[in-house]
């Protein structure tokens, strides 16, 4: 007797695996600004390459500091902890190689185009709809 399997298919049957896309949760269902975060926190300039940017002046992922969870259209102003403006930033939610539709990726400089350096900033997110959402994040060498 033999107990071999010769084949490992069976003749008249067929398996079929269909993959379905979940839609994603558009800003209109967000209802609060609560979910507004900063990554990472504490920011570490250290960890920064100093190297040349990529074509198209895209960022390198370890020099970014990133605003998620935000709605389109939005304004987010960085303040130092004495109270000065660092940047302004106008988020509308198009995706661009510094935003999508919930991220906005900023390179940590400010408006002469200068590093931030070690402090506490402070972050004021605004928004039409959604009101403002006030919180901080940490920037450490």
């Amino acid at each position: 007797m033999n107990t071999r399997l010769r084949h490992w298919w069976i003749a008249g049957v067929a398996f079929a695996f269909v993959l379905i896309a979940l839609p994603r949760v558009s800003h209109s269902a967000v209802s609060t600004l609560d979910s507004v975060i900063v990554i990472p926190n504490p920011y570490n300039l250290s960890g920064r390459t100093y190297g040349p940017q990529p074509p198209g002046g895209s960022i390198e992922a370890n020099e970014r500091i990133r605003f998620a969870n935000l709605p389109a259209p939005c304004t987010i102003k960085i303040y130092t902890s004495a109270g000065n403006l660092v940047s302004t930033i106008q988020h509308t939610g198009a995706v661009t190689a510094v935003s999508d539709l919930e991220n906005y990726y900023w390179s940590g400089r400010n408006a002469d185009n200068q590093y931030i350096v070690s402090d506490v900033y402070i972050y004021v997110v605004e928004s039409p709809t959604l009101g403002r959402r006030i919180g901080k994040f940490i920037v450490i060498r």
